[in-house]
């Protein structure tokens, strides 16, 4: 098989493996809801969810790319590695800024619905362990080693940060989660290229994402 043809099916089992990470939690929410615990099950229920939802498909993602020796490259950063100190902030701080001029141009805004408060301490814990950790190396292999990867190939380098960005955007599915997570994927994009490796990428959105939880815990 062709370089290409494994670089583009690496692509597309990667972002099946998204989607997977996506259903399976709609699916437990939905009949957590049918099943009346929306908020009492959120304790016991949800970490499991989490847990399932996003280690299931990583494990899958990483088995099969061990499988066709396709690297995930995550190389070690060297000396360059001390920028990540200002890169990070700055393309989070830089993220949300270009969202909130560009979100209310489209009609979106963040939402301000507060999650359920029962068994808050056991979600928190389960979804830094799992969600924080591994939904971003999962989405650093799909957007930025797989997509953008197979996109550099057969586009120019500044089409493939794009394109890839707003296929990441759209997998976050919230209307104005996808704005965010757009200009978000850019800047991790950019700072992969920066240091030629997935892991800057990774340490980049792994903080945005600890940022973000930490904003939402501290509202509770």
């Amino acid at each position: 098989m062709a370089e290409d043809d494994i670089k583009l099916k690496g692509a597309f089992i990667g972002i099946v493996a998204i989607i997977a990470m996506d259903v399976l939690l709609v699916v437990t929410v939905f009949v957590m809801m049918k099943a009346g615990l929306a908020t009492r099950g959120l304790g016991t229920v949800m970490p499991v969810a989490l847990a399932l939802s996003v280690v299931v498909p990583t494990a899958a993602l990483v088995y099969y790319l061990k499988r066709r020796r396709i690297s995930l490259g995550l190389v070690p950063l060297g000396r360059r590695g001390w920028h990540l100190l200002w890169q990070a902030p700055l393309v989070i701080l830089a993220a949300g800024a270009a969202a909130a001029m560009v979100g209310p141009l489209l009609g979106l805004s963040p939402s301000e619905n507060a999650s359920a408060a029962d068994g808050r301490g056991v979600m928190v814990v389960v979804s830094l362990a799992c969600y924080l950790l591994l939904a971003p190396l999962v989405e650093e292999i799909v957007f930025r080693r797989l997509l953008m990867g197979y996109l550099d190939r057969s586009v120019p380098a500044f089409a493939s940060v794009v394109l890839s960005s707003l296929l990441f955007g759209v997998a976050h599915i919230a209307p104005p989660v996808m704005v965010y997570a757009t200009f978000l994927g850019m800047g991790c994009a950019l700072v992969t290229r920066f240091h030629n490796s997935l892991r800057a990428g990774f340490i980049v959105h792994l903080v945005n994402n600890v940022v973000v939880q930490l904003i939402a815990v501290s509202a509770l």
